[in-house]
């Protein structure tokens, strides 16, 4: 049977380890420093912070240096400038197989953030002008042109005669370049393949010319890691 004076230095030990953990998490939180909150984009400019999310994906940003920010993956292996009004969203879909998927979203600032009151306020409205990059990963092997008539892409001369996919070079990679009106919209794409992914740019032709040059001539690729 447990005495008096055992049950009081039992409560007297736990409030001893109490009060010690308590001071131990605060002196490791000094020296941690504050997480960045995360917001949802409400489509207002107070909650442009980088790791915001939105049906595009999360939002990553950088401080603008001569009128541009900048974006790095050294996952995907990529680097690039972009307008400093413009956002850029990142989405990825990490299940393993075909469907392993990163998308880069470059898109102007203001038509993004109307789609997103019209759709917080169940308004209709178009999904606006963009930059799309699209990294597949590449689990069939496909040569290029394989890819392209595989299905996975909008490349379709069957049913486009008109269609035709022209040989280029990409950051000294061997690519082909091709416009389409599939859809509601003209479409310029660029396609490649990169270490073990499948690429696909594609760029709106109704975006300002110089904005989209811009992104595409300042797209760098390096080794990076796999993931």
């Amino acid at each position: 049977m447990v005495s008096k004076r055992q049950k009081l230095f039992l409560i007297l030990f736990l409030i001893l380890l109490v009060s010690g953990l308590v001071d131990l998490y605060w002196k490791h939180s000094k020296n941690e420093p504050m997480s960045r909150p995360i917001y949802e984009l409400d489509g207002t400019k107070s909650t442009l912070v980088d790791g915001a999310w939105s049906v595009a994906g999360q939002l990553r940003t950088s401080p603008i240096q001569n009128n541009e920010k900048s974006f790095a993956s050294s996952t995907l292996g990529i680097s690039l400038h972009y307008p400093a009004d413009w956002l850029l969203f990142e989405q990825v879909n990490s299940e393993s197989g075909p469907y392993e998927q990163t998308t880069i979203y470059i898109v102007p600032e203001e038509p993004m953030l109307q789609t997103i009151l019209a759709s917080r306020s169940n308004l209709p409205s178009e999904s606006p002008l963009s930059v799309v990059i699209e990294f597949n990963r590449n689990v069939e092997a496909y040569s290029l042109m394989e890819w392209l008539l595989s299905g996975h892409t909008n490349y379709d001369p069957e049913q486009d005669p008109t269609l035709t996919a022209k040989e280029t070079e990409f950051n000294g990679i061997p690519a082909m370049k091709y416009n389409s009106d599939f859809g509601l919209r003209e479409t310029d794409y660029i396609a490649f393949l990169y270490k073990d992914w499948t690429v696909l740019i594609s760029s709106s032709s109704d975006l300002k010319e110089a904005d989209v040059r811009l992104i595409i001539d300042s797209i760098r690729l390096s080794a990076g890691t796999s993931l």
